[in-house]
């Protein structure tokens, strides 16, 4: 899977097209994974900002437990006609 680092200055056509879908959609699929190292998914509502995905989810939520614990995750849209998966850090 090819990656994309939005600090490099320039961005990639690639990476705005990434983020223009996110853009347009209400909600994505949020991917972590939990302490034991099962998976956890869940839909949720996130915000396209200065070349970042930005999520709000509570202190006390599986998400955030995960994330602390193991801040690799990665937001996928729910078109399954036009997959788009993205991975990173939180």
């Amino acid at each position: 899977m090819p990656t994309y680092d939005s600090s490099a200055g320039q961005q990639d056509p690639t990476l705005a097209a990434l983020f223009e879908r996110f853009s347009q959609a209400d909600a994505c699929w949020f991917g972590s994974t939990r302490p034991d190292g099962r998976p956890h998914l869940a839909p949720i509502w996130h915000v396209v900002h200065a070349g970042r995905i930005f999520v709000v989810t509570q202190r006390k939520s599986v998400r955030s437990a995960n994330v602390r614990t193991n801040p690799a995750v990665s937001l996928s849209l729910a078109d399954t006609s036009n997959a788009l998966i993205a991975e990173g850090t939180a």
